[in-house]
């Protein structure tokens, strides 16, 4: 018995070591002198709409003290690397992950990881298909209610046209668009006089440009396309740039890219979906250190707008196109 009571005593003061620290990390921190550390990753760097997103978190820092180290892919579809930025940041020993999941597959295992080793997750914008991984917490935008919205939209400004729609997004694993999507097939369904389909054209944009001609000249009369996301966006704008393009056809993009803007401007984007990214930025960083302090996550509501041409010179519409903080 008493060769083994220094493995006994060993073993008693690792549990006791572990109790020790596990209670430490979760007590309440003196934030201005130990500020909790958030890894913020985004699906893209670029362009006006995950500028504005990184700003929102970037005030949030501000506001709640916290260490936030950025993030970000070049390409929205670069799958492998983010999963690399999410093992880094477990590796940095952060509290939170505050991530736009570039896949709701793949994503999945690596996410799974790091909340097992005790980090809070909060989903921006996109989430996994998985509900079983803990310290998983989402802020995400109603993106079914804006495929709803948008499809009204079209069923009121076209009450008596037959529609043949094209939906052109990246990816059916990115949840944000396929939420939209979904929300635009279902209040679509029973409308007799409207078709609607679904293009995954990637994230190149020449590529994207390319599909869409394709399927217009293969796959039957399009007239109206709605670019689901940033790149489909810009892609469609391109195929609607060059001297074959279908110009009968009415298009719907999304995101307050410049580019986007200044389509809208010439007449090439009859109408644009504005999704308040500042606000999603915000909200990410504000819910990691809520939850992080042991309070309730409060559910906080991210504003869109459509707009067209004639409204995009309005007061309130501008402050909501170049989001100036």
């Amino acid at each position: 018995m008493k060769k083994n009571l220094p493995l006994i005593i060993l073993v008693i003061l690792l549990i006791g070591s572990a109790i020790f620290w596990n209670q430490k990390r979760n007590e309440p921190r003196d934030l201005s002198s130990n500020p909790y550390r958030i890894a913020f990753i985004r699906m893209k760097e670029g362009g006006q709409f995950w500028g504005s997103m990184r700003n929102g978190a970037r005030e949030a820092r501000t506001d709640t003290f916290t260490s936030v180290d950025f993030f970000s892919t070049v390409n929205a579809l670069d799958i492998e690397t983010q999963k690399e930025f999410v093992e880094k940041a477990i590796s940095n020993n952060v509290d939170a992950i505050v991530i736009t999941p570039s896949d709701s597959k793949a994503l999945i295992e690596p996410l799974k990881e790091a909340s097992q080793q005790g980090i809070k997750i909060i989903q921006l914008f996109n989430e996994v298909q998985d509900n079983d991984i803990d310290n998983t917490y989402s802020v995400l935008i109603d993106s079914k209610e804006i495929g709803v919205k948008l499809a009204e939209e079209l069923i009121n400004k076209f009450p008596n046209k037959n529609l043949n729609i094209l939906l052109v997004s990246r990816s059916p694993n990115i949840s944000s668009s396929k939420y939209m999507e979904n929300g635009i097939m279902e209040r679509l369904k029973n409308v007799s006089n409207i078709n609607c389909n679904s293009l995954y054209a990637g994230s190149d944009i020449d590529l994207i440009a390319e599909r869409v001609e394709n399927y217009i000249n293969n796959y039957g009369k399009i007239n109206c396309i709605i670019a689901l996301d940033d790149d489909t966006s810009e892609g469609v704008s391109k195929y609607f740039n060059t001297e074959s393009s279908n110009k009968n056809i009415y298009y719907f993009a999304t995101t307050h890219a410049l580019s986007n803007i200044q389509n809208l401007d010439t007449g090439i984007i009859d109408e644009l979906l504005i999704l308040n990214s500042f606000a999603m930025g915000y909200q990410g960083v504000y819910a990691a250190n809520e939850i992080l302090k042991g309070n309730d996550l409060q559910e906080q509501k991210i504003d869109y707008i459509f707009v067209t041409k004639e409204q995009m010179f309005d007061e309130d519409v501008q402050r909501k196109l170049f989001v100036i903080y």
